[in-house]
């Protein structure tokens, strides 16, 4: 499984020729790139060096006048440290995928392996050098480029990424931390008590328990320090704890793979009313059976025959009637039941049939009077 990482850098960190410099050094060192896993797409020089190949990307830039603003972009290709992948095999992706994810511009691809994963840095030049046009890129870019990584993946016999479930194939526990980012997984995986993100994700779990509506999640996020800010005005739910740090929904959605934004909330509100609505009805069914088992002692009891003094068989004889009552009361029910269902499935029919005539008839219409327009003419 390769993640797919565009790294952005610091605000104005990439329109330097400082920047881009440091970039292909870091990216060329000799003692992360070994076996000579590094090459360069597009018009290349002989050898692969960081002066070498800095001084290209400025010649494109300069002769098509496009020597400001980001200068390159730097993408990292990253394979989980289980992945039986060789260097050759993620140079070779690598390659490809830099031909089909950046075409007509230049980029350098090379094989690290210092680390306990393997992983593939890109740098690309800004600029192409087929016409000169500045390299931009979309949302609807990143995700073809997650797929190219998950097809160059599956081409390769790797495995690749599915949401909602870890590299092993098991499925992720809502609740479950599985952020990407190293950082942020290991302060809340062994500080738990200390991330702020941790409280926000325990709080709206405990919140959610048996809520069914907006205004009751809300309340009870209040009353544990965290105030949702939920305006139809805004896309994502906002919370924020009394010390003000805030957490915006994707987050907690991404890390604890707990879906706490307005959808996903809507859906969990609508859940729990229907879970509420049958175990009122398990309810109601166990309260009727209740009041007819007394109906029918007080009934022997009138009889002359004490439903509690009575011998061995008479109690099974009673216990027997009793049963049949209910049974005969659940059988008119659902026949009851099913003549309503009946009724409402010949009413909808019927409305269709209605709806069609109409329908049908509106079609003759308009065919004649289009015929009239015609012979009028």
């Amino acid at each position: 499984m390769a993640i797919t990482k565009i790294i952005t850098g610091r605000q104005g960190a990439m329109k330097t020729h400082g920047s881009l410099r440091n970039c292909i050094r870091y990216v060329s060192r000799p003692d992360k790139v070994k076996d000579h896993y590094i090459a360069m797409t597009g018009p290349a020089p002989e050898v692969l060096t960081e002066d070498s190949v800095y001084r290209s990307f400025l010649a494109e830039k300069k002769m098509w006048e496009k020597d400001s603003g980001r200068m390159y972009r730097h993408t990292v290709l990253s394979f989980h440290r289980d992945e039986p992948i060789t260097p050759e095999t993620a140079f070779e992706i690598g390659k490809v995928w830099a031909e089909e994810a950046y075409p007509g511009f230049q980029t350098l691809v090379s094989v690290h392996q210092d680390k306990e994963h393997t992983h593939i840095h890109l740098v690309t030049n800004s600029v192409s050098y087929i016409d000169g046009l500045k390299l931009s890129q979309s949302k609807a870019d990143l995700y073809k480029m997650r797929n190219l990584t998950d097809r160059l993946c599956k081409e390769h016999n790797l495995s690749i990424t599915r949401k909602g479930h870890h590299f092993d194939g098991r499925e992720i526990e809502r609740g479950e931390i599985h952020s990407y980012n190293k950082d942020a997984y290991n302060l809340i995986a062994h500080n738990p008590g200390k991330s702020y993100l941790v409280s926000c994700a325990q709080t709206a779990m405990a919140s959610l328990e048996g809520c069914t509506s907006r205004e009751e999640y809300c309340t009870r996020m209040q009353e544990q320090g965290w105030t949702v800010n939920w305006s139809d005005k805004r896309k994502y739910i906002t919370y924020q704890d009394q010390d003000g740090h805030k957490v915006r929904d994707r987050k907690i959605n991404k890390t604890f793979n707990l879906d706490v934004g307005k959808e996903g909330l809507s859906h969990e509100f609508e859940r729990n009313c229907e879970l509420q609505r049958a175990e009122q009805r398990v309810e109601d069914a166990e309260l009727e059976r209740y009041y007819e088992r007394l109906e029918a002692e007080e009934f022997d009891q009138e009889a002359g025959r004490d439903y509690s003094g009575s011998s061995e068989r008479d109690q099974r004889s009673e216990k027997s009637k009793t049963a049949t009552i209910i049974r005969n009361s659940d059988a008119a029910e659902q026949s009851a039941e099913s003549e309503r269902q009946d009724r409402e499935a010949e009413r909808i029919r019927q409305d269709f049939e209605r709806q069609r005539a109409a329908e049908e008839a509106e079609r003759k219409a308009k065919a004649r009077s289009r015929d009239r327009s015609e012979r009028s003419r």
